[in-house]
């Protein structure tokens, strides 16, 4: 498992590219990830295209970044998803909570 924090040139954009596992055992670096971020980033992207196995922290984790962001005022995009990642997404109903893009 790994997580990568990619910025844009302006710093107005991160992207948070997840590979492996994304479950209870990255907590802190997926926290890590972005907590510095409040009030400087206006766009945040998760890249998901890595994933092969995700459980239901990783959908809290997705919440958390969601609250820290601004809530329903967030912009947030989950990119990319694995084909797993995208059947647990699509269980959960987080298409109707984040933005899903191929």
């Amino acid at each position: 498992m790994s997580i990568e924090r990619i910025a844009s040139i302006n710093g107005n954009e991160v992207t948070l590219e997840i590979k492996g596992n994304f479950d209870a055992t990255i907590y802190d670096d997926f926290k890590m990830a972005f907590s510095d971020t409040l009030g400087t980033v206006k766009t945040y992207e998760v890249d998901l295209s890595g994933v092969t196995y995700m459980d239901s922290t990783a959908l809290g984790f997705l919440i958390m970044l969601r609250d820290h962001a601004g809530s329903i005022h967030a912009n947030i995009k989950v990119c990319n998803p694995s084909e797993y990642a995208r059947n647990k997404l699509k269980k959960a109903l987080f298409h109707k909570i984040f933005e899903i893009t191929p």
